[in-house]
């Protein structure tokens, strides 16, 4: 259903921009973006598998709409109801979430039942998986609150921070440890990034929060440092995985094998460690990306959300306006976010999680343009003039 909506988006824009009725305007960061959407047509066409076409194109069309995202946010207003748009979805999302896992029945099928008894399952919503569901609300909960924080509408701050606390809650109800240190980490490098107060504050709060969390012995506390813990199933699951993959790599590094699930299973059993029976993915954005289209692609991707990273954060430095620099950080957070839990799962295995990055992605680059251009940004300069 996603697709043809984007297709359909996509081909209105340019048929306005042939009209000459709306203006595209490339970027620095749309080179790699285009390079990067080449390699994956590349790797849906020479593959191990005949399956690789049909999910390369799905994901060409979803990068597709990084584009449309951009050139189509050509005023803060229109920034401002894509972030309520967003801020809404989370909520909804995160209220079934929620309902799912208090009213519902769970499914305890994504838990070590040994080590977690406790838990009487974990919330996957509308996207069925639990893991999923924390990487959709670390990419938006940033965004929602930034929203709150910058809109002068007493209804409109309200509801944006309704969503937040909505989205926070069944956050923990995802029980999923690698959302979780995704937002601290991302969290945390933002408020330095705004502040820098928060430096002296977390050099401060750090030791503290850290003893008090390893004599916390809570059903959280115990989920979140079972991150470390080999007897978990999960962990050490995920560590035969990317040693299975690696091992892959020493005959695919350059050029990879194609991309989809279809390619990866056909190959995966070959180097697979013992004990490790099968899998549909290398379990980490990283070496997925380097496993189906090789070396170069990550490269490329890695420079990709550098560009963005280093963008924001000049911008942040640079910037006048208060409210501009609180968005800008927020779409930098909820990208970065995803980013570090690709370090431990392939957060782009679910498409809507991989469309959704990449509109944020527009959405975070348009914003820059826009506020670059605004009032609020120029204001000092004029009066310097004067």
């Amino acid at each position: 259903l996603l697709v043809p909506l984007i297709i359909m988006s996509f081909f209105s824009f340019g048929l306005k921009w042939i009209c000459g009725r709306r203006t595209a305007r490339f970027t620095f960061i749309d080179v790699p973006i285009i390079i990067f959407t080449l390699m994956i047509l590349s790797g849906g066409i020479f593959s191990v598998s005949g399956g690789s076409l049909k999910p390369a194109l799905l994901y060409v069309c979803f990068i597709s709409a990084y584009f449309t995202m951009k050139w189509l946010s050509r005023s803060s207003d229109f920034i401002v109801r894509a972030m309520q748009a967003i801020a809404f979805g989370a909520a909804i999302v995160s209220f079934i979430g929620i309902c799912e896992y208090f009213i519902g029945d769970p499914s305890d099928i994504w838990q070590d039942s040994n080590l977690f008894a406790s838990l009487k399952g974990r919330a996957g919503a509308t996207f069925d998986n639990p893991n999923v569901l924390g990487e959709y609300l670390i990419m938006t909960m940033p965004i929602s609150l930034a929203l709150g924080l910058t809109q002068k509408s007493v209804v409109a701050k309200t509801s944006a921070y309704i969503s937040v606390s909505l989205s926070a809650v069944c956050l923990i109800c995802t029980w999923s440890r690698g959302a979780w240190l995704g937002i601290m980490l991302a969290g945390a490098a933002v408020l330095l990034l705004y502040t820098k107060k928060w430096l002296v504050g977390g050099i401060i709060a750090l030791p503290v929060a850290g003893c008090a969390l390893t004599y916390l012995n809570t059903t959280f506390t115990n989920r979140l440092f079972s991150i470390a813990n080999l007897n978990d199933s999960s962990t050490s699951y995920r560590i035969g995985i990317w040693k299975s993959t690696l091992s892959m790599l020493k005959d695919t590094f350059w050029y990879g094998i194609g991309v989809g699930t279809d390619a990866f299973t056909s190959v995966f059993p070959c180097y697979a460690m013992s004990g490790i029976t099968s899998a549909y993915h290398a379990h980490s954005l990283y070496l997925q990306i380097i496993t189906e289209t090789g070396i170069f692609s990550l490269i490329t991707f890695v420079i990709i959300a550098f560009v963005f990273i280093q963008q924001s954060i000049s911008f942040e430095a640079k910037s006048n306006a208060k409210s501009n620099k609180t968005v800008c950080l927020g779409i930098l957070c909820g990208a970065v976010a995803l980013l570090l839990q690709g370090l431990t799962d392939h957060v782009f295995y679910n498409y809507r999680i991989f469309l959704m990055f990449w509109l944020i992605i527009g959405l975070g680059v348009a914003h820059l343009e826009v506020a670059k251009e605004s009032a609020e940004e120029n204001e000092i300069m004029v009066y310097d003039a004067r």
